[in-house]
């Protein structure tokens, strides 16, 4: 097991050792036999023999030796043998290209990357020139004169990113990290290097970047004023609209306090709003506050704070959306004066006046109705005007109601029930009202008839005493 941990070139080197011990051994076997076989003359020879004979006796038999060594040898083979073919496993399936280029003859070698992840089937014996084919004729040029530049300056290392082919004409997107191989004289010899394909992470960044650039324009082209405000309060980023807003260019805002740009009443509505945040209460993220211009002159606006947060969800900073809303108050202030004026003018008219809805129901009347009928408003308001009229006169309404709808403006008389429960006669003038080209119900005046009508019985009857006096006079004369 300890071998399997040991690198190719561990092995080899290990390999070598034994074989060099191995041929020291046999030649010092053959130096002894030749000994053996040598005679000497003499008590010196006989000396020398049994001086042999004792270092012989202390050293190990060479065979027995060699035997261990050769045993020792397969056993380093086999390992590494057996890591080589790991290696080349690896190799074949790992999801990457590995290449190994012989830089004088041309020729790469490699595993079965251009087939795995490209669909490629690359001609026999091919070299540089066919991947250089391969890239992108975009990307091509940019490519090899960053290669030439890691190679001049004598880099050992050189990566870059692009497109390479694939076999059904697309492109993938490829990074390729090479290691540059020299000899003593530092000359280059091979280039052994991978290349993976990183279309997927490349086609998210480009996503990322569009979204970015989309954001970017709209964060710029925007008819609202945008800023981006760190937590310490420095603005970081503002849009032409804020430029133009508050009379300030982008590079004399970003960096400084945010407060620089807020009106006393500003700034305290903010603090107000941070404590309330920090208190954990949920506050409207829409409010209204005064921005001060670079001028001096100040700018009601209504602003809209979202959190700018981290990847944990920490708080970082605000995005702030702002829009002068100047004119809408000015305009909001006429409108309400307008609207004021008429309510006085209908509280202070003699004829009663009423609203009713699209669905027939009562929405405001005047004091001259209350004084007229004796309703309160809360007795009349949200009810069907249909239920203070007459009886017999409700389907003449009806008539009267579809022609209303039709836009004419009529004026009829009808009876209205008064809050004792009697009818009055009342004279009702009812007109359209108008919303964005659309009838959404009427406008009513309301006269009380009681007085005329009583008035004309009077009138009726002095006609018909007189005219009763006139026939008894003519009577008597004949």
């Amino acid at each position: 097991m300890r071998e399997k941990n040991k690198t190719k070139a561990q092995l080899l080197t290990e390999v070598a050792a034994l074989r060099q011990q191995v041929a020291e051994l046999q030649a010092a076997a053959s130096v002894h036999q030749r000994q053996d076989r040598a005679g000497e003359d003499g008590a010196r020879c006989e000396q020398a023999e049994t001086n042999d004979a004792g270092e012989r006796a202390l050293l190990p038999d060479p065979s027995e030796t060699v035997v261990v060594l050769n045993a020792e040898q397969r056993r380093i083979e086999a390992a590494l043998r057996e890591s080589e073919e790991r290696l080349r496993l690896v190799m074949q399936m790992a999801p990457v290209l590995l290449y190994d280029l012989d830089v004088k003859s041309g020729t790469f070698s490699g595993n079965d990357g251009n087939r795995q992840l490209f669909k490629l089937e690359p001609p026999s014996g091919f070299g540089s020139d066919w991947w250089q084919t391969q890239i992108h004729p975009e990307d091509r040029a940019a490519t090899l004169a960053s290669l030439q530049a890691a190679l001049a300056s004598g880099e050992q290392f050189w990566t870059g990113e692009y497109r390479s082919s694939r076999g059904d004409g697309s492109y993938a997107y490829v990074m390729n990290r090479a290691h540059f191989v020299r000899d003593a004289a530092g000359d280059l010899i091979r280039l052994v290097g991978a290349a993976i394909d990183i279309s997927q992470r490349k086609q998210t960044e480009l996503a990322l970047q569009e979204s970015e650039a989309r954001y970017r324009m709209l964060f710029e082209n925007a008819n609202d004023a945008f800023a981006v405000v760190n937590l310490d309060r420095t603005v970081a980023n503002i849009n032409r609209a804020m430029e133009k807003l508050l009379g300030w260019s982008r590079e004399e805002l970003i960096g400084q306090d945010y407060y620089r740009a807020l009106t006393p009443a500003g700034i305290a509505l903010s603090e107000e709003r941070g404590r309330r945040l920090q208190a954990g209460e949920k506050i409207p993220s829409i409010f209204e506050h005064e921005f001060l211009r670079k001028d001096g002159s100040t700018v009601l606006i209504e602003g809209r704070i979202r959190f700018i947060r981290d990847q944990a969800g920490t708080p970082i900073g605000f995005q702030g959306i702002y829009r002068d809303i100047s004119e809408r108050k000015l305009a909001e202030q006429k409108l309400q004066a307008e609207r004021d004026f008429a309510r006085q003018i209908m509280a202070t008219m003699g004829q009663g006046l009423v609203v009713v809805g699209a669905d027939s129901t009562m929405e405001y009347l005047n004091p001259a109705v209350t004084r007229m009928l004796g309703y309160q408003p809360e007795d009349v308001i949200g009810k069907s005007a249909t239920s203070f009229i007459v009886p017999e006169d409700e389907s003449r309404l009806l008539q009267i109601r579809g022609r209303l709808w039709r836009g004419e403006t009529l004026t009829y008389e009808m009876g209205v029930r008064h809050a004792n429960g009697q009818y009055l006669p009342a004279l009702i003038t009812a007109t359209p009202r108008w919303h964005e080209g659309k009838i959404t119900g009427t406008i009513q005046t309301i006269s009380d008839l009681t007085e005329r009508k009583q008035a004309q019985e009077q009138l009726e009857k002095a006609r018909e005493f007189c005219l009763r006096s006139r026939e008894t006079t003519n009577s008597a004369r004949k």
